[in-house]
């Protein structure tokens, strides 16, 4: 694919042609992505009220493939039951536990192919859907949130205040300038639907003191969207109902 479109961007309507060939184009790695900068619409008539999802796929870890197939799954049940936005976890494509596997080649490139995939299940509907993968930039690596719509990526936005077990990653915040070269829209950028503007945060980041969440309201945002995950397993065991219930 290097140096070329994949075919699935260039199928589409006449006016969405056009707009895909005035978009600009970026390259990341070795995977073309076209971005559109500016609104785009919900086609509802929804009186002010979005029908927000959350879907929470059953992954395996490390497994980009299978994960879009659960993904794609998510993605059809909530656009027949209404939904005009799907938010799925932090890192639903590949897990949080990876851990060094988050290095290798192998598995950054099936994220791309499966964030394919999952562009090509967004075709024609209108419902906006934001996945949680990693991406590899300038020698670095980002946790990101990627927003898909009608088969085109309309932006990434990455984690910009890590925790502890962000160890793999690098901030994303606005000094990263060569980040937002090679991904042109991102970085905290309010994402506008007409009457629904949003933003994307991660995890702790919703309540840290200088919050992102508290720029992107400034900035006109009615929604924060908060995407997380955990990577340990709690188990919590009740010995009676009355511990349950109590």
């Amino acid at each position: 694919m290097q140096g070329e479109i994949p075919a699935y961007r260039k199928k589409a309507g006449k006016n969405k042609q056009k707009m895909i060939d005035n978009a600009p184009k970026k390259e990341y790695n070795n995977t073309w992505i076209i971005l559109y900068i500016g609104s785009f619409s919900m086609k509802t008539q929804n009186f002010g009220f979005y029908k927000v999802g959350c879907g929470v796929p059953r992954i395996k870890v490390a497994n980009p493939a299978y994960n879009a197939g659960e993904i794609v799954k998510l993605m059809a049940q909530a656009k027949e039951s209404g939904c005009s936005l799907l938010v799925t976890p932090e890192l639903s494509l590949t897990g949080a536990t990876c851990g060094d596997l988050f290095y290798q080649r192998s598995l950054l490139n099936a994220c791309e192919e499966a964030l394919e995939t999952i562009l090509e299940a967004s075709k024609e509907s209108s419902m906006i859907t934001v996945v949680g993968l990693p991406v590899a930039c300038a020698g670095k690596l980002y946790n990101c949130a990627a927003v898909v719509q009608d088969g085109l990526l309309r932006g990434f936005t990455p984690k910009s205040i890590l925790s502890q077990r962000d160890t793999c990653f690098t901030s994303g915040k606005e000094d990263e300038l060569f980040f937002c070269e090679c991904v042109s829209y991102c970085d905290r950028a309010v994402y506008d639907c007409g009457d629904l503007r949003f933003g994307i945060v991660f995890g702790s980041e919703l309540y840290a003191p200088d919050s992102p969440a508290a720029k992107l309201a400034a900035e006109g945002a009615n929604l924060i969207i908060n995407l997380a995950s955990e990577n340990e397993l709690y188990e919590v065991q009740y010995n009676n109902a009355s511990e349950l219930a109590g």
